[in-house]
């Protein structure tokens, strides 16, 4: 899936998008609306994910929102995931806790949530 971020000329892919409804019960009507997670994937089971690739998603994914915010993109992510099969240096994994960012490593037989996978309306 593509997603237009507000400074690029081309649009961010998302590898995985996990879709989130709601409905909100108003006096005359329930709305129903959606929320995706944004899950970035990273393979290769011999690398490290290092600090650099989660600020690369920060960036993307706050870029998008930015876009959001202006009408220019319909998706409005609520949580962002990057997904490994490698594993996580320490100063990568304490970006993404600072940045609210999940990190799920998969060892071939579960995926465990290194950091907390939270879910919210807004990031900065």
């Amino acid at each position: 899936m593509k997603v237009n971020g507000l400074s690029v000329s081309e649009p961010y892919e998302v590898d995985v998008r996990v879709e989130l409804e709601t409905t909100a019960r108003g006096f005359l009507q329930a709305r129903r609306t959606s929320r995706f997670i944004w899950i970035e994937c990273k393979s290769g089971a011999s690398r490290t994910i290092k600090r650099v690739e989660i600020a690369k998603l920060d960036h993307a994914a706050n870029d998008v929102l930015k876009a959001q915010i202006r009408r220019r993109e319909p998706n409005a992510f609520v949580g962002r995931v990057l997904a490994s099969n490698g594993r996580f240096d320490q100063d990568a994994l304490n970006l993404a806790r600072q940045e609210s960012i999940g990190c799920v490593y998969d060892d071939g037989k579960v995926f465990h949530a290194l950091t907390p996978i939270p879910i919210r309306e807004r990031w900065k």
